[in-house]
């Protein structure tokens, strides 16, 4: 079982090609797998679970560090809680694939206490997509969904002590999904302390812990709003309308493992395909390799585009392969060898190397650009929604991608999405 915990208050530090993990971007602590950012040119985006990351916040040379204590409100304590409240003077919020994470700190320098709330929608989670009102009661951080955590006294990428809460509810009030407010408060809530294994997930309560009562605690966090298309036409484009979500994309030609060329248009306006997933890769990404490995297990222990197929009427996918083990251009050789190291059809695994770097622009910084060789005929024809934190610019893997066959429309993207990625995909299966 994968979780993805990342700080979002946290500048993302460039990783050098072939680096193990923790450039910035991992989790506050190392209970979780990281899913650390790595900047376009390489490095492992998964991290070590055993790892501590040094993902500290800016230092201001502030020497305040206010602490969510007994007594912080000036009031008493209610009824058998230790700790009470949770004052925030830094929020952040981000969605990657599957994964919504909500980030309060108590401020920016250390020791800080971080409030997260963790929404999981892949896989067997199904985490909130909406406004409403979700119960945390029983909550285990294995098993939960839609998670809210409390890690205490961190610094140096470790943290005190760890909280859970497993009473109370989770009330979303405002999601705007297209960008605007993330907006809601925790009702009745109590966290009582646990640990959290780093391997399995596993929480466990403290024998005599302390209990942290977060009841009335609200969030009120920024989204920012996603360029999209206006320019969608019903059929495919050859030269594309544009790069964006909702653009048609434009032709393009990859190399296969084979040696063979394939066009990204050669299924347009074929009415038994449904729905495209794109997912690029490398060969140093651990959590790449551990996705594939359990999809390819799901489908029998050998993955085809026909295969995809059989178990989703109407799916097919493309892997693409950006960088060999070192972070260097693959190989036709290396192209083959990745496959069968994963039982995959080597005609589904596209090459994706650019001798010259292919400029990428960035979404919050318009009229500026980060340089890739990696994925680069890819990301230069649909647009992985790259944005500088921090100063720096990362990107994730897998890179997920979906699109729609019959127009080649850029429908789901997991830097850039509107709504969960299954919700997305079932829509485009059960489209006439």
């Amino acid at each position: 079982m994968k979780r993805i915990t990342l700080a979002l208050l946290v500048p993302l530090a460039l990783v050098a090609p072939g680096c193990d993990g923790g450039g910035g971007g991992g989790g506050v602590v190392a209970d979780t797998d990281n899913g650390a950012g790595a900047d376009v040119t390489g490095g492992d985006t998964t991290g070590s679970p055993d790892a501590s990351p040094d993902t500290s916040a800016p230092d201001t040379g502030d020497p305040s560090t206010p602490e969510t204590t007994p007594g912080e409100t000036g009031g008493e304590l209610p009824e058998g809680c230790d700790r009470a409240g949770f004052t925030a003077a830094l929020t952040g919020f981000n969605k990657e694939s599957g994964t919504v994470i909500l980030e309060l700190r108590t401020n920016q320098g250390e020791p800080v206490d971080v409030l997260q709330v963790e929404i999981y929608t892949f896989g067997e989670f199904s985490g909130a997509t909406d406004v409403g009102t979700y119960s945390l009661d029983g909550s285990t951080y294995e098993d939960c969904s839609n998670c809210v955590v409390v890690r205490a006294g961190c610094q140096g990428g470790s943290c005190a002590k760890r909280f859970l809460v497993d009473e109370g509810d989770l009330v979303i009030t405002r999601w705007d999904h297209a960008g605007g407010r993330f907006q809601g408060h925790l009702e009745g809530a109590k966290a009582h302390e646990v640990t959290i294994d780093p391997q399995t997930y596993v929480s466990t309560l403290v024998p005599g812990g302390e209990t942290w009562c977060l009841d009335g605690v609200s969030f009120d966090a920024e989204i920012e709003s996603l360029p999209v298309s206006d320019r969608t036409q019903p059929g495919c484009v050859a030269d594309g309308t544009g790069t964006i979500l909702h653009d048609n994309i434009a032709n393009f030609t990859l190399t296969d493992c084979n040696g063979r060329r394939v066009k990204l248009h050669a299924t347009c306006n074929d009415p038994e395909q449904k729905a495209l997933w794109l997912i690029g890769t490398t060969g140093w990404c651990t959590a790449c390799h551990e996705f594939l490995e359990g999809f390819v297990a799901d489908h029998g222990g050998y993955l085809s585009r026909a295969r995809v197929g059989e178990v989703s009427e109407g799916l097919d996918m493309l892997i693409v392969l950006g960088e060999d083990s070192y972070g260097l251009k693959p190989t036709q050789e290396y192209c083959k060898a990745y496959a069968e190291d994963l039982n995959l059809d080597p005609a589904m695994v596209l090459i994706d190397w650019s001798d010259t770097p292919v400029p990428l622009p960035i979404v919050n910084e318009p009229g500026m650009a980060v340089e890739t060789n990696s994925l680069g005929t890819l990301w230069s024809h649909i647009d992985p929604y790259l944005y500088s934190e921090g100063g720096s610019v990362a990107t994730f893997y897998p890179w997920w991608a979906l699109l729609r066959p019959r127009n080649m429309e850029y429908v789901w993207s997991d830097r850039a999405a509107l709504q969960s990625f299954e919700v997305t995909l079932l829509g485009l299966l059960a489209e006439d």
